[in-house]
């Protein structure tokens, strides 16, 4: 891949995840009086937002010495998992219009439990802290000056 066009990439990637995770936080923030473990999870998917728009503005990601090999399948992974759990909540997602919201709820819970609502809010935290790691790393290349060693 060329220079420019690795660092194109991989801001295009971070866009599809920040895509994600705003599509997400929409369909977790649509559940009324949904149980904590669902406002828990709105807040890790912000967070996972603010890192991700953090990376995205990144400068280090322009450099051409940069190897973008890790960060991009952390992302990608990162993505893949935030379609799953968009795809599982939108079958969930309870229709405002009707008076059977409560019901819906009770087959939500039934289906999911708070053990699946828990494990998805791990899952993201992890996502956090890898990419976190990753933003510092590259954070920090672009402050600490190159020295060449002769």
């Amino acid at each position: 891949m060329e220079v420019v066009g690795a660092g194109a990439s991989i801001i295009s990637i971070i866009g599809l995840a920040l895509q994600c995770t705003k599509s997400l936080y929409q369909i977790i923030s649509s559940y009324q009086n949904a149980p904590q473990q669902f406002d828990s999870l709105a807040s890790a998917i912000k967070h996972l937002e603010r890192i991700l728009t953090q990376l995205q503005g990144c400068k280090a990601l322009s450099d051409p010495s940069v190897d973008y090999h890790n960060i991009t399948e952390l992302i990608k992974t990162c993505t893949a998992d935030l379609r799953r759990y968009e795809n599982t909540l939108q079958k969930l997602q309870p229709d405002r219009k009707t008076p059977k919201a409560k019901q819906i709820w009770k087959r939500c819970t039934a289906t999911w439990g708070e053990k699946s609502v828990n494990q998805i809010w791990i899952e993201v935290n992890q996502h956090c802290t890898a990419l976190g790691v990753q933003l510092q790393l590259l954070q920090r290349y672009v402050m600490v000056p190159r020295r060449i060693f002769i």
